[in-house]
């Protein structure tokens, strides 16, 4: 579970660093209450709460069926927001 605070680093595909960034809010909601302001800030395809809904929702739940359990709208998701500090050279 991520902490407001933690600095970590982001990989690529290959395993070289990319930057280094920290999380800055951590927050725990039902999947149907995320919001569009979540939505946006995140990013996904258009940023619009809809899209974000549709491609987490195949995220979701191809982990689901992957990895032995149940979602559904009321699942709990885990909400991060971080800033990047600094990319790495």
């Amino acid at each position: 579970m991520p902490e407001g605070g933690r600095i970590w680093t982001v990989e690529d595909g290959q395993g070289h660093r990319r930057c280094t960034c920290r999380t800055t809010h951590v927050e725990v909601r039902p999947f149907n209450k995320v919001d569009d302001a979540h939505a946006e800030v995140e990013g996904e395809d258009d940023g619009s709460l809809e899209r974000w809904q549709v491609i987490n929702r195949e995220f979701f739940g191809r982990e689901a069926t992957e990895n032995g359990f149940v979602f559904d709208d009321e699942s709990l998701v885990v909400l991060e927001r971080f800033e990047m500090l600094a990319p790495v050279a």
